[in-house]
């Protein structure tokens, strides 16, 4: 129907109708790191967001396929590796069954995939499998995990394997997900100095229009250099609020907005 019929026809028509940016685009659902079910509204304004953020960290080229292997129930899925190729007109291969390595590297191989998104548990399969070879994945030009913290073992397992480095990034189901990133040093040409944007054992930079604040966690006080506290992050991707839970919905200070990306702990090392 899309290729047949004009726009106007589609715009006029029930498939379509207007929406807000702070309207609500998407309902996940995620215990989190506290255990508690909730129910987090993401808007049209925070995926959008997200995904222009990720896709400028990326950086990609009209060469890139992307590797959609992630579930879609999950904010990764949904947002990095299915709505973002979608928008930003990157090819994409899908699998639905992210623990099949040799059945995505058979897909990675076909379609000269250069993108992996992933996280640490499925990297992990993939250099235990041993019908999936490094020939498979030949193509791939970036590794990036997420959704949990990346063991030593298998940073130096895949990179053994796959001869291909992995770049951690770090993200809430509440940031859409993705908070920051590490990626590839770029070297400036107006300094003739590399930019560092790999630094293994932390979470990497926060992404463009966005920003970390390590507060202290009863008066919300930035807190120096080296200090441990709660960590805060505000940006574009802060979701819109839990349902049925108005108190948790705002986390302002200052008349900023902020949302608490760990608390009393750190679990994650920030750069």
């Amino acid at each position: 129907m899309v290729k047949v019929l004009s726009a106007s026809y589609l715009l006029s028509t029930l498939f379509i109708k207007d929406s807000h940016l702070d309207d609500t685009a998407a309902i996940l659902f995620s215990s989190g790191s506290e255990g508690t079910p909730k129910g987090i509204e993401l808007s049209h304004k925070n995926m959008m967001g997200n995904i222009k953020q990720t896709t400028t960290l990326l950086n990609p080229t009209d060469n890139d396929v992307m590797l959609g292997t992630l579930p879609i129930f999950h904010s990764f899925g949904l947002t990095v590796t299915t709505l973002l190729p979608l928008i930003e007109g990157i090819p994409v291969a899908s699998h639905p069954d992210p623990t099949d390595g040799f059945g995505i590297g058979k897909m990675a191989a076909q379609y000269e995939a250069t993108i992996l998104l992933a996280t640490s548990t499925f990297l992990r399969l993939y250099t235990k499998n041993r019908k999936l070879s490094a020939l498979m994945l030949k193509d791939i030009r970036m590794v990036v995990a997420g959704a949990e913290k990346v063991s030593t073992e298998v940073r130096d397992a895949f990179k053994k394997k796959f001869g291909l480095d992995i770049y951690e990034g770090y993200g809430a189901t509440e940031t859409t997900p993705v908070a920051s990133g590490n990626m590839p040093d770029v070297l400036m040409l107006d300094s003739w100095k590399p930019q560092v944007g790999q630094k293994v054992g932390t979470v990497g930079l926060p992404l463009p229009g966005s920003a970390f604040r390590i507060v202290d966690p009863e008066s919300f006080e930035t807190l120096q250099t080296g200090e441990e506290g709660m960590i805060l992050i505000g940006g574009t991707q802060i979701m819109k609020g839990y349902i049925g839970d108005p108190e948790k919905n705002c986390f302002c200070h200052k008349r900023d907005r902020w949302h608490p990306l760990v608390h009393h702990r750190r679990q994650r090392t920030l750069r």
